[in-house]
């Protein structure tokens, strides 16, 4: 058997009928980006833990899958990032519907595999925000995984650092790293980034569709005046009063960006993107 046909991904698909159950066999598509030679091995699977029809895979080198239908049917693409894509892809779902890629780094700049990269999104398809490990170089970072709290949404992260990789010298060491990303403590805090999401949201519905929302009298940008400025002076509490100060008045209920926020999803249109997404 080659090497294509060991490595090629399947993924079982379940269905139950009145005789007993039946299993088939789906191929998911290799990405057409796809370029590594081995592409489609180490696979890691995550199913949404509120909606399992959808489903989400990684490959090696760089390659993410999803799926709205339970597995039937699959979309491929492969990834791309600031910190570069090197394998080892760890899929998580959060209990709030994050999709969550983690994988290891090849930077333009920076050593191979200096931190672990995590890649999040609201969005099924893929539309990543990126953050890392701090860089340790030369120490490698290799073997990620992680777990999430179901009581606190706190994630969980290890994996392995090695002060060379491969290193034969008995000088060098290997240990188990341990990382934490925590929710906001303050109940009200939570809201915030989902709300500002939303607003940017609204503002490339704009974009795209003007007089659409025009005509339902859902227009965002113009009500985003005086928005606050960071200064690199500001200190994390001070950057996070202004965004408490700017969330408090642009959720107010009589604010129109609030207003239209809400209405702008009542449009035909636009509730068929977010059903979609």
């Amino acid at each position: 058997m080659n090497a294509s046909r060991i490595v090629l991904i399947a993924l079982v698909v379940w269905s139950c009928k009145a005789t007993g159950q039946e299993f088939s066999v789906v191929k998911l598509p290799k990405p057409e980006q796809a370029s590594y030679k081995f592409a489609q091995v180490e696979p890691s699977i995550a199913i949404h833990p509120n909606n399992p029809d959808k489903m989400v895979a990684g490959t090696v080198m760089n390659d993410y899958y999803y799926s709205r239908d339970g597995g039937l049917t699959w979309k491929s693409q492969s990834l791309t990032s600031k910190y570069g894509v090197n394998g080892d892809p760890v899929l998580h779902v959060s209990q709030k519907g994050w999709y969550y890629y983690f994988h290891l780094s090849n930077p333009p700049s920076g050593n191979w595999i200096d931190r672990i990269v995590c890649e999040r999104s609201r969005w099924i398809c893929g539309k990543w925000k990126v953050s890392a490990t701090p860089p340790e170089p030369p120490k490698a970072q290799d073997k990620q995984w992680v777990a999430e709290c179901p009581v606190t949404g706190n994630l969980y992260l290890t994996w392995t650092e090695f002060d060379k990789y491969g290193s034969k010298d008995t000088t060098d060491h290997s240990r188990i790293m341990f990382s934490k990303s925590e929710e906001y403590t303050n109940p009200k805090d939570k809201l915030i980034p989902a709300y500002f999401e939303q607003i940017i949201d609204g503002m490339v519905y704009e974009l795209y569709f003007p007089e659409l929302l025009k005509k339902h009298n859902c227009l965002i940008i113009k009500y985003l005046v005086e928005l606050h400025e960071f200064k690199a002076e500001m200190n994390d509490n001070e950057k996070m009063a202004t965004c408490k100060e700017v969330h408090d008045r642009l959720n107010d209920d009589k604010h129109p960006v609030k207003q239209n926020l809400q209405q702008l999803r009542e449009i035909p249109e636009i509730a068929l993107i977010e059903k979609e997404v």
